[in-house]
């Protein structure tokens, strides 16, 4: 299918539309996994310990009583200190196992377990550590800190090395396909917002087109406002990689002119009670309401991706939406993501090919990474890994920068 038909396809006119058949409304929200609990009773222990005040014994000695005894015997180590950082791993792979049933833990999983708890565990540090002479209890804690990470460094390497081998994977595999009226119905469905509050999938996946966001900031965290341009807007509440990073406000490019309707999209979502807006703008509350953002909504917004993409994105010749693992398996690439991957293609050559500027360097900003070398790596090529988007000649017409 030539670019000139493609551009002529028409583009639903109406508010009611197939998607809404095809998706269902939405059901009650799921409840909300008991996770938070358990991993705050992990850090409870570590820290504080097990006392048993009928016997007047310690059944585990925590960091806490730890440092307490260090400071009575004034010794620079004790025994029970490689207590505490044998039992952590195992305590950790013990819990995942009966929360799911399966006898391997996933490397992701424990891995995320191990930086939850640790988080908690600090914020304790950090509260008490005036009770204790010259920082011994924060000090103590960066040597417990440093050991259990020592005693993960083979899920670190397993992580890694997952990572890269999926990467080569998804690139060696990647497909063609033509966007250009994708973009042109999401401003379609941005401009003529829906009459009924069931269509809400439909823009957030235009929401998602038009500014590469994640799902979950769509969802929950973000913040669009005006800076009086109609390709810009002023984007906030990008999700924290680490609690304690500070991301502020930042610009970033609309597809198609659409900064307007843009805005104009994420405030008819609210307002229709279709985000899980955080109670503050701390790491673990954004991760709190991302996570029931994700439970609530992730299943109808899925279908509505793939709903999308049929309708709306050309694959080129011998293309196939269904990515092989390394099982044999395949996998679908018709996800949300994939949205930001096309907009992480198509944002440099449309609005920063002329400005000399460097393409990891620009996305990097434009997509809200970390300024470490790896997210770097990862800006520069993740975003090619699933699809080449091939018509961005079309798209630079219909954003006015031909």
């Amino acid at each position: 299918m030539n670019s000139s038909a493609i551009a002529q396809t028409p583009i639903e006119t109406t508010t009611q539309t197939e998607f809404e058949s095809e998706v269902e409304v939405e059901s009650e929200e799921t409840e909300y996994p008991d996770f938070e609990a358990e991993v705050s009773e992990v850090a409870k222990k570590y820290y504080e310990g097990i006392f048993d005040p009928e016997s007047k014994k310690w059944g585990f000695i925590g960091l806490r009583e730890y440092v307490t005894r260090l400071t009575v015997q004034q010794k620079p180590v004790l025994p029970e200190f490689f207590t505490m950082v044998s039992a952590f791993r195992p305590e950790l792979e013990r819990r995942i196992k009966d929360r799911t049933g399966e006898s391997e833990v996933k490397f992701n999983t424990l891995s995320n377990w191990r930086s939850q708890i640790l988080k908690r565990i600090e914020k304790m540090v950090d509260r008490d550590n005036d009770s204790y002479p010259e920082n011994l209890l924060s000090q103590t804690f960066k040597l417990f800190y440093d050991s259990i990470q020592a005693s993960f460094a083979d899920v670190q390497r397993q992580k890694a090395e997952s990572s890269n081998k999926g990467l080569n994977r998804r690139q060696n595999n990647a497909i063609d396909i033509k966007v250009v009226n994708l973009v042109q119905w999401a401003k379609h469905r941005l401009t003529n917002l829906p009459e009924v509050p069931s269509l809400w999938h439909q823009v957030a996946v235009a929401l998602m087109i038009l500014t590469g966001r994640r799902q979950s900031e769509i969802m929950s965290s973000a913040k669009f406002s005006s800076v009086g341009s109609d390709c810009y807007v002023e984007f906030s509440g990008q999700l924290k990689r680490h609690d304690g990073e500070t991301v502020g406000a930042y610009e970033i490019p609309v597809l198609a002119n659409s900064a307007e309707a843009v805005i104009a999209g994420l405030k008819w979502l609210e307002d229709n009670n279709k985000r899980v807006i955080p109670s503050d703008e701390t790491y673990q509350s954004q991760q709190v309401a991302a996570k029931k953002s994700h439970d609530r909504f992730s299943r109808y917004l899925s279908e509505s991706a793939k709903d999308a993409c049929n309708k709306y994105i050309v694959l080129g010749e011998g293309a196939d939406w269904e990515l092989p693992d390394e099982s044999g398996k395949k996998k679908d690439r018709r996800k949300c993501h994939l949205f930001r991957q096309i907009y992480g293609q198509v944002v440099y050559p449309v609005y920063f090919e002329k400005s000399g500027r460097k393409l990891n360097q620009v996305l990097t900003e434009v997509m809200g990474h970390s300024d470490r070398a790896s997210s770097r790596r990862h800006a520069a090529e993740a975003y090619d890994a699933d699809c080449f988007v091939t018509d961005i000649d079309e798209i630079k017409v219909i954003c006015g920068k031909t």
